[in-house]
């Protein structure tokens, strides 16, 4: 869980994407600079790693730092974190309330409902739910 563990993918030049590869530090491979740059996790938590990963690819030049996260838990002193960081947004889907009190500009928060729907109704169909747009 945290984030960029298992990442580990190479740069494609025909693309001229950066690629993070994080074990126990983090290392970007291609270069970032005068580029927005998305940060894609599972899990956002604490929010150090991903504030970490930000405020790194700020200091490359990274033009803006987005992060996209299935599950936003934000625990201890997260918000802050990501509030005082080089984000410029964070998207996270609902899978985890954030409290009303909690939300900050700089989070955005998005409905699973219509993809569990869609799944619901392939799969009552018959359809395949792998893959589907």
């Amino acid at each position: 869980a945290g984030g960029f563990e298992n990442v580990n993918e190479e740069t494609h030049p025909d693309t001229n994407e950066a690629q993070l590869i994080q074990s126990h530090r983090t290392e970007f491979v291609g270069d970032v600079k005068d580029r927005d740059v998305v940060i894609q996790t599972d899990l956002i938590d604490t929010g150090s790693r991903v504030v970490s990963a930000a405020n790194k690819l700020r200091d490359l030049g990274a033009r803006r730092v987005f992060a996209v996260a299935t599950h936003g838990l934000m625990t201890g002193n997260a918000l802050e974190m990501i509030e005082k960081s080089a984000l410029d947004e964070v998207i996270v889907f609902n899978t985890v309330p954030l409290s009303e009190e909690n939300k900050i500009d700089k989070i955005r928060t998005l409905s699973i409902a219509p993809l569990i729907a869609k799944t619901i109704e392939r799969m009552h169909r018959g359809n395949d739910i792998l893959g589907f747009k």
